[in-house]
């Protein structure tokens, strides 16, 4: 069993019960990244959809769930998850630093050749999985999955639009970036 706790702020994490060769790159290993916050609900939805669909073809896989400090019960339901998932690496930082920093730490520790990140909450299908693979194995480079639409609240939905606006805005003269607006809605740019 692979648990961690680390810090944010570290460059090292206390590994328990791991070998060292569990942290190098397979060649035939897809690993599965997902940062966590307060999500003990969805978590064993999550988890048991995505283990069937890479349980399928047969090929080695791994998910790695890092728990961004959450406040809940998150860390505690992923060590009983743990129990019935042999695939499943966990990792708790000691504190919130974050979607990002929760994504580079899990990427630190994945050892497949193929890494896919997901959000926790279920907004991205499980079952959608074996077509980002399958365009890697094709030999693309990258691979992303686009929304139809996506659930969100509105604060956030408005929160999104006002930072892309403000991003273009400041980035663009500053650094000499061409920006590009996509329309968003029935009115499309940034309104």
């Amino acid at each position: 069993m692979t648990i961690i706790n680390a810090s944010p702020a570290s460059s090292t994490a206390d590994l328990i019960q791991s070998d060292s060769h569990e942290l190098s790159v397979n060649a035939d290993v897809i690993s599965v990244v997902i940062p966590a916050y307060n999500s003990r609900d969805s978590l064993p939805i999550l988890i048991e959809k995505l283990d069937a669909v890479l349980s399928g073809p047969g090929q080695p896989f791994e998910i790695v769930i890092v728990d961004d400090g959450s406040s809940d019960d998150t860390w505690e339901c992923l060590k009983i998850l743990k129990q019935t998932y042999s695939n499943l690496k966990i990792i708790r930082l000691l504190r919130n630093s974050g979607q990002h920093n929760a994504l580079l730490c899990g990427f630190s520790l994945a050892k497949g050749s193929i890494v896919i990140t997901m959000d926790d909450d279920l907004q991205n299908p499980p079952e959608e999985v074996p077509k980002l693979i399958a365009a890697i194995q094709k030999g693309y480079d990258l691979a992303i999955g686009a929304y139809d639409s996506k659930q969100h609240s509105t604060g956030r939905n408005v929160g999104g639009k006002t930072d892309r606006c403000s991003s273009a805005a400041n980035l663009s003269p500053a650094f000499g970036f061409p920006t590009y607006q996509f329309p968003s809605g029935p009115q499309g740019g940034c309104r």
